[in-house]
């Protein structure tokens, strides 16, 4: 009989760990977590020791947004839109939000910037790594994306790139999620990135 009450306990619980669906990360996973978060923390420092005025297509688009909040503050949210611009107003349209919620500042939104789209590119390039390979190819993925140089850069300024670069990864480990657009939910969830992509 003990044995069989050692057996219903062990039963119950993985059952209730099922439940709670307790999972352990693999140690590439934990290794791609950890590359994205100091990715983030090295972007932090760098704003922090950065003494440079912003300047060429950064400038231009932190004034943009800029110039987009203006014109949401004077009741006019519809013209950052159909502003007439060579870029699309997405992330400009994100610095909007940032600077309303936060205030004035150059760092302000390049640090959103790097909050937001540093963890999706190193999601989207361990899953996409993961799904065709395995967990440790989705970790040097990770760290192939974020320590690529141009990448990094990009992620100390306010610029489109590193965010549609983001938004591209997201989309493709989307897509492959879908199943060739069988399951519903990440076939949307990939349109609505794709979409974003474009407006970035």
């Amino acid at each position: 009989m003990s044995g069989g009450t050692t057996g219903t306990t062990r039963e119950l619980a993985g059952t209730r760990a099922t439940g709670l669906r307790v999972r352990r990360w693999s140690a590439p996973a934990l290794g791609a977590a950890g590359v994205t978060l100091l990715s983030v923390a090295l972007s932090a420092w760098w704003l922090a020791a950065d003494r440079a005025v912003p300047f060429g297509g950064g400038a231009s688009h932190l004034y943009a947004s800029l110039l987009y909040l203006e014109f949401v503050r004077a009741g006019d949210p519809l013209r950052a839109i159909t502003y007439a611009t060579y870029y699309p107003p997405a992330i400009r349209l994100f610095g909007v939000f940032v600077l309303a919620l936060f205030g004035r500042s150059a760092d302000g939104p390049i640090l959103a910037q790097n909050v937001v789209f540093v963890p999706l590119l190193g999601l989207a390039c361990y899953r996409v790594g993961r799904m065709l390979a395995t967990p440790t190819a989705g970790l040097l993925a990770v760290v192939f994306a974020l320590g690529t140089p141009l990448i990094a850069e990009q992620f100390h300024v306010f610029m489109l790139d590193a965010p549609q670069a983001a938004l591209v990864a997201l989309a493709a480990w989307l897509i492959l999620e879908s199943d060739r657009f069988a399951r519903v939910g990440p076939a949307v969830l990939a349109g609505l990135a794709v979409g974003i992509g474009v407006l970035t």
